[in-house]
Protein backbone atom coordinates (compact mmCIF):
# COMPACT_ATOMS: atom_id res chain seq x y z
CA UNK A 1 0.00 0.00 0.00
CA UNK A 2 3.12 2.26 1.03
CA UNK A 3 4.24 1.68 -2.97
CA UNK A 4 1.08 2.75 -4.21
CA UNK A 5 0.52 6.27 -2.54
CA UNK A 6 4.21 6.65 -3.09
CA UNK A 7 3.71 6.34 -7.07
CA UNK A 8 0.71 8.37 -6.97
CA UNK A 9 3.01 11.09 -5.20
CA UNK A 10 4.94 11.02 -7.74
CA UNK A 11 2.50 11.97 -10.31
CA UNK A 12 0.08 14.37 -8.51
CA UNK A 13 0.01 18.01 -7.57
CA UNK A 14 0.98 17.89 -3.72
CA UNK A 15 -0.81 21.04 -2.96
CA UNK A 16 -4.03 19.00 -4.34
CA UNK A 17 -3.28 16.36 -2.37
CA UNK A 18 -2.95 18.46 0.56
CA UNK A 19 -6.64 20.11 0.17
CA UNK A 20 -8.13 16.80 -0.53
CA UNK A 21 -6.48 15.67 3.39
CA UNK A 22 -7.52 18.75 4.75
CA UNK A 23 -10.99 17.77 3.44
CA UNK A 24 -11.45 14.43 4.55
CA UNK A 25 -9.82 15.47 8.03
CA UNK A 26 -12.82 18.03 8.08
CA UNK A 27 -15.62 15.37 7.20
CA UNK A 28 -13.79 12.98 9.56
CA UNK A 29 -14.33 15.71 12.57
CA UNK A 30 -17.53 16.28 11.80
CA UNK A 31 -19.23 12.78 12.05
CA UNK A 32 -20.69 11.95 15.86
CA UNK A 33 -20.14 8.37 15.62
CA UNK A 34 -17.15 6.24 14.11
CA UNK A 35 -17.31 2.49 13.62
CA UNK A 36 -15.19 0.71 16.01
CA UNK A 37 -13.39 -0.60 12.75
CA UNK A 38 -11.79 3.14 12.71
CA UNK A 39 -11.29 2.81 16.65
CA UNK A 40 -7.41 3.33 16.00
CA UNK A 41 -8.25 6.40 14.05
CA UNK A 42 -8.74 8.01 17.74
CA UNK A 43 -5.69 6.96 19.60
CA UNK A 44 -3.38 9.87 20.41
CA UNK A 45 0.47 9.18 18.73
CA UNK A 46 2.13 10.77 21.61
CA UNK A 47 3.00 14.51 22.44
CA UNK A 48 3.00 16.52 19.65
CA UNK A 49 1.44 19.35 17.65
CA UNK A 50 -0.90 17.17 15.24
CA UNK A 51 -2.40 15.66 18.09
CA UNK A 52 -5.77 17.08 18.81
CA UNK A 53 -8.54 15.50 21.57
CA UNK A 54 -11.06 14.53 18.96
CA UNK A 55 -12.59 11.57 20.24
CA UNK A 56 -15.69 10.69 18.74
CA UNK A 57 -18.20 8.17 20.21
CA UNK A 58 -17.79 4.63 19.11
CA UNK A 59 -20.63 2.68 17.19
CA UNK A 60 -19.84 -1.18 17.31
CA UNK A 61 -20.76 -2.75 14.01
CA UNK A 62 -20.78 -6.48 12.38
CA UNK A 63 -21.69 -7.90 15.46
CA UNK A 64 -24.83 -8.60 17.83
CA UNK A 65 -24.84 -6.29 20.75
CA UNK A 66 -24.27 -8.96 23.40
CA UNK A 67 -20.98 -9.72 22.40
CA UNK A 68 -18.24 -7.48 23.30
CA UNK A 69 -16.29 -5.49 20.51
CA UNK A 70 -12.71 -7.09 20.20
CA UNK A 71 -11.60 -3.85 18.03
CA UNK A 72 -13.49 -1.01 20.21
CA UNK A 73 -10.95 0.66 22.75
CA UNK A 74 -11.45 1.78 25.83
CA UNK A 75 -11.34 5.52 27.08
Amino acid sequence: MLLHFSSLAMYMDGQLILRKARGLLYQYRQIPKVPCTLSGLCKRCGPGMWDSEHRPALECVGHSDDEKCSLSIDY
